[in-house]
């Protein structure tokens, strides 16, 4: 992606006043994640993404030198990511169907990071409680770009196991997730209902969601499951926007397992009824 800032130019220089100078989101000497399909022998990568250094920029692409690479590869910028990419897969357990539903449904998106990122890049945070994620998120926000909740969930509330009853509402997980320099997150719910407006409508308003997407009524883990992954897949490997990754990825769940996008406060993308 190019942006163009106007710059006013001394008088003695030949160019005008008002010329163009590009600027990048991507520029030179920065770190970005690159899919390795799209690098020579992607084979002798242990990860998906590789993070490489942009030696330059070309037009609307960044260019890159693999390891061990004797020429450099211009690859289009909407396809790489920024060196700040971080997966959270946060499970919210209930001490009943943690070993037979929500473990394994979050080791199932955890294991399918794994083969995307480096460990240091992705975690599973298991906790029974708003109490743990609120101390873990403190001090932890600045690591994750993109969160996954994987829990029970009804139109209303997130349920965790607090003493003073544990019902999170959206508003609830947005001040929770609100801490001072947090960055706007992309939000993958996988709990049951949570796209439904009481609860995605002020989650997905507050200014620390870009977007979220969330079943708008109950889904079986096998489903969230492969949602997720293909989410991912086109939103990553891809590099596809939120909603053309929804899209791929609705479109992949047979069934019944709807879900939606929300952003702003708005249904961008799924069933509205």
């Amino acid at each position: 992606m190019t942006l163009w800032l106007t710059a006013s130019l001394d008088r003695t220089s030949p160019q005008w006043e008002g010329a163009k100078i590009p600027t990048y989101k991507h520029p030179k000497g920065s770190s970005v994640y690159v899919p390795t399909s799209l690098l020579p022998n992607p084979a002798k990568f242990s990860q998906a993404l590789v993070r490489l250094r942009v030696d330059r920029n070309r037009k609307r692409s960044v260019v890159v030198t693999p390891p061990g690479a004797t020429s450099s590869v211009a690859i289009a910028s909407s396809r790489v990511h920024s060196s700040n990419l971080g997966l959270l897969v946060t499970r919210i357990g209930d001490m009943q169907s943690e070993s037979g539903v929500l473990d394994p449904l979050a080791e199932s998106i955890w294991e399918f990071f794994r083969l995307l990122l480096p460990d240091d890049q992705i975690h599973l945070l298991r906790l029974r409680t708003v109490r743990e994620f609120s101390e873990f998120w403190t001090t932890r926000h600045g690591a994750y770009s993109h969160i996954v909740i994987v829990g029970h969930g009804t139109s209303d509330f997130l349920p965790f196991l607090d003493a003073d009853g544990g019902k999170l509402s959206g508003e609830g997980l947005a001040t929770t997730l609100a801490c001072p320099g947090v960055k706007p997150k992309q939000v993958l719910s996988l709990a049951c209902a949570t796209g439904r407006a009481t609860f995605a409508k002020p989650l997905s308003k507050s200014g620390c969601c870009a977007s979220l997407v969330a079943p708008y009524q109950p889904v079986h883990a096998a489903a969230a499951s492969h949602f997720c992954q293909t989410y991912f897949t086109k939103l990553l490997l891809e590099g596809r926007t939120v909603k053309t990754s929804f899209a791929a990825a609705a479109d992949a769940v047979v069934g019944q397992s709807h879900f939606r996008l929300w952003q702003g406060g708005r249904i961008k993308a799924g069933k509205a009824t």
